[in-house]
């Protein structure tokens, strides 16, 4: 079934709400959007492939105030964290990739809460973004590398997992982790299964076997 594109569409798109959701264009654009408290952390990933490249710089930019930072998860850890400076913008200027995942923390000292978006080209067969592969190992941190909200159980990624592996939700209202979630023999992924994902969260999975899967492009961009 076709899907709804579910984010903000900024040039070349014409799109018909219904259930079967049709996009037509040469050249989709689209921006989503992620607000933080000050001191707080977000698990986002990019969804859209920005025009001008892939770096921190690229993706965020002055969006977030000075002393906000990024946490990069490297598979076994997180690297070093990226820092908003005065002089030197995000330092270090790290390379995040559509449908990786990261945390963003706001400066402590922001004097509201800051919304950044991730702008770029909706991606499709025409871009090299008709399939995106997704991988898991071990305790990894992932996510939906397309702009639409989706349940977890439709996606590539949870189908494929084993029995016994989990799933984590970042919940930024507690700043906290929900409780995990385990994929079992009788009743698959449970209550998380219907879990809604919306556009540009990340998560982490817990895979007993490594996952490597082609979540394929859900919407329709054909002329």
């Amino acid at each position: 079934m076709k899907q709804v594109l579910a984010l903000a569409v900024v040039s070349g798109v014409v799109v018909s709400m219904a259930m079967a959701a049709e996009v037509r264009s040469i050249n989709t654009v689209g921006y989503h959007g992620h607000t933080v408290d000050p001191g707080d952390l977000i698990l986002v990933s990019p969804t859209v492939d920005n025009l001008n490249g892939n770096t921190l710089e690229d993706l965020l930019g002055a969006q977030l105030p000075v002393n906000s930072a990024v946490f990069v998860w490297n598979g076994t850890g997180y690297d070093p964290p990226a820092t908003r400076t005065v002089f030197f913008g995000w330092s270090p200027n790290l390379t995040v990739m559509r449908g990786q995942a990261f945390f963003v923390q706001n400066s402590g000292t922001a004097p509201g809460p800051t919304t950044f978006a991730f702008t770029g080209e909706v991606p499709e067969a025409r871009n090299a973004g008709g399939t995106t592969t997704v991988t898991v190992t071990g305790l990894d941190a992932t996510a939906y590398p397309y702009p639409i909200d989706i349940e977890f159980g439709q996606t590539e990624a949870a189908q494929a997992a084993a029995v016994n592996s989990a799933v984590f939700f970042w919940n930024v209202g507690t700043q906290a982790y929900d409780p995990p979630t385990s994929k079992t023999v009788f009743f698959g992924w449970g209550a998380a299964e219907t879990r809604v994902v919306n556009i540009g969260e990340a998560f982490f999975m817990e895979a007993t076997s490594p996952i490597n899967v082609d979540e394929v492009q859900p919407y329709d961009l054909s002329i």
